[in-house]
């Protein structure tokens, strides 16, 4: 399934979930996706950090995830990107 096809995720449904969850009000969210999926979390969370967006398939990805939990946070302030300018 792809995003847009019906039964996928939308915002709305993210939005929903965040909600019940009491996570709409979370201030330092990281979103490990794409960035069709980051785009989605962005419209709920704006200011999410998004350090796989820019990513060139699932290798690099894949990459960026071990720099991540070889050095914490600090990888991903310098794999940040924003979703909206991807």
């Amino acid at each position: 399934m792809r995003l847009g096809e019906p039964g996928s995720v939308t915002a709305d449904t993210v939005h929903a979930q965040a909600a019940e969850h009491g996570l709409l009000d979370a201030e330092d969210v990281i979103v490990l996706a794409g960035r069709d999926y980051s785009r989605i979390a962005a419209a709920v969370w704006p200011g999410a950090r998004t350090p796989l967006v820019g990513s060139r398939g699932i290798g690099e990805q894949q990459q960026r995830l071990a720099r991540i939990a070889a050095l914490g946070m600090a990888a991903i302030g310098a794999a940040q990107s924003h979703p909206r300018s991807a």
